[in-house]
């Protein structure tokens, strides 16, 4: 008698998946460019440095739209040779080709060192914030500072573990800890001069922007640490350590 195998998600319910999480990116995006472009108008009209993150954001943003709603990038560079090229003699001619050498995931995946790089760039500006959260009085908003600081650390350690979300871990460096650190250190110094015309900004950042980024991380870790579930259920199931209500499925 055999156990019956979980059954595996159908096409239908990935591509739902997969638009969920690009919502949710696109949400994000929203959220937190819009935060950036009220207190980079408001700090400094002269100065419209929200645009960079929204441009290095926005191509990160366009990967994950590609990937979403056009498959991967290995099936749409197929179609582009196929259209260039017209149809392989193999498809041509409609005969399988057995034994043919297949792209393996570890082919697929990314390389180590961009990864240490992005750990360590991420690093740096996480040292920075830390740093800028000390300036701080002792209030709600460095405790709220001193979480993001604390949640970016626990982030770069999750993606340290899965090297192969380097997708995530581009879009998390440069589209959302580096704005988050140029953020902070405009509100360190804002905060420290006590500056009176400041004030209503300031408040604003504390009340909105800093819960909104606060959510942003968590929703981050989140992603990371379901991928690592998943990876742990797979594991039980090679290994056959099934739950009391899985035995029970035994014919």
């Amino acid at each position: 008698m055999g156990r019956k195998q979980k059954p595996e998600k159908t096409a239908h319910e990935k591509r739902v998946d997969a638009m969920k999480d690009f919502i949710q990116h696109l949400t994000a995006y929203i959220i937190v460019i819009g935060s950036l472009m009220v207190l980079n108008i408001a700090t400094g009209p002269g100065d419209l440095w929200f645009l960079w993150v929204a441009f290095f954001w926005g191509i990160g943003l366009a990967f994950h739209a590609v990937d979403t709603f056009m498959g991967d990038s290995s099936r749409l560079a197929k179609t582009i040779v196929e259209r260039i090229e017209g149809p392989s003699s193999d498809v041509a001619d409609a005969k399988p080709t057995p034994h043919r050498p297949t792209i393996t995931a570890p082919e697929r995946a990314p390389s180590q060192t961009e990864i240490s790089a992005i750990i360590r760039d991420g690093q740096a500006v996480v040292d920075r914030m830390r740093h800028d959260v000390r300036t701080l009085p002792q209030n709600r908003a460095r405790r709220d500072a001193m979480l993001m600081v604390s949640k970016a650390d626990e982030i770069l350690l999750a993606i340290e573990e899965q090297p192969d979300e380097v997708l995530l871990a581009r879009d998390f460096l440069n589209g959302l800890l580096k704005p988050i650190g140029k953020l902070l250190t405009d509100y360190s110094r804002l905060a420290v001069r006590d500056v009176p015309s400041a004030q209503p900004t300031l408040r604003e950042v504390e009340e909105k922007d800093f819960p909104a980024l606060i959510t942003r991380l968590d929703a981050v870790y989140e992603r990371l640490h379901r991928g690592s579930l998943i990876d742990l259920e797979v594991a039980r199931e090679m290994m056959a350590l099934d739950t009391p209500v899985q035995a029970a499925r035994v014919e």
